[in-house]
């Protein structure tokens, strides 16, 4: 019999150093990359499933992501953690939010000049993400390995396979 590979992922001690609070004055994009990462690490989603989310794609209300671009084309709803939905609400009011209470951005993640119509791309947030990383002293620079960690944290903690499959868009 063949072993299947062993898949990678980040240790927990480099995880707490990507899920350091950026200080006061960063800048949007290093503010941004720490959101983006706890939204890998709490859905396990694609980068090109993270690129086209909209604001709008967010329930508030009742904790749930519509994720709308898949891989295997299929929309689906997935819930979000308490703890990420906070880091959410806030990076939206913080950096998203005009002083009227109006979006600036369509997009939860959009690129580094704010622009509303600006949809980020997956080379450039994979870039952004890898030179965060580094900042932070992490070797591992694949945003796919986020997908693995995900699933193996899901498995650890008792969850059923099913969902993981649906949320995974396997």
């Amino acid at each position: 019999t063949v072993e299947p590979n062993i898949k990678e992922v980040y240790t927990d001690t480099e995880i707490s150093k990507l899920l350091k609070k950026p200080k006061a004055d960063c800048s949007f994009t290093e503010y941004r990359n720490w959101v983006v990462i706890h939204h890998l690490l709490a859905t396990g989603n694609r980068i090109s499933t993270i690129c086209a989310i909209k604001i709008s794609d967010i329930d508030w209300n009742d904790e749930m992501l519509a994720v709308q671009v898949q891989k295997n084309k299929r929309k689906t709803r997935i819930p979000i953690e308490e703890t990420y939905m906070k880091v959410l609400k806030e990076y939206v009011d913080l950096w998203l939010t005009d002083e009227n209470g109006n979006y600036i951005s369509e997009f939860l993640f959009p690129s580094a000049y704010l622009n509303s119509e600006e949809k980020l791309n997956r080379v450039t947030l994979s870039q952004s993400l890898a030179d965060y990383n580094k900042s932070r002293g992490v070797l591992k620079t694949s945003t796919h390995l986020f997908r693995h960690t995900f699933a193996k944290h899901w498995i650890m903690a008792g969850k059923d396979l099913h969902s993981l499959q649906k949320i995974l868009g396997h």
